[in-house]
């Protein structure tokens, strides 16, 4: 980690709290970033290669509406990637 990663860490840590990079997609906008989040957040207790989204809409406010499973992992997440790239290397 570098030092301002460092003092994220600690600075959460301190506060019971995880950093998570959340994507989110608002007004037609998407953005991602890292943030710190408590036990109240939905992808506080995520671990590994788990995935989850979770939806805010007009029905499913507080709490959101959320859906989590297993993740791919790191290799096969890491031949999709390469897949892709061997795709756009053909076109």
């Amino acid at each position: 980690f570098d030092d301002n990663m460092k003092s994220r860490l600690e600075k959460a840590k301190s506060e019971n709290k995880k950093l998570r990079f959340i994507g989110k997609f608002e007004d037609g906008k998407a953005s991602v970033a890292l943030e710190a989040i408590g036990k109240e957040h939905p992808f506080y207790e995520l671990q590994g290669s788990e995935n989850i989204i979770a939806f805010h809409t007009d029905r499913y406010s507080d709490p959101p509406l959320v859906i989590k499973g297993t993740g791919a992992g790191a290799a096969v997440t890491a031949a999709g990637v390469l897949g892709d790239i061997q795709q756009c290397l053909v076109k």
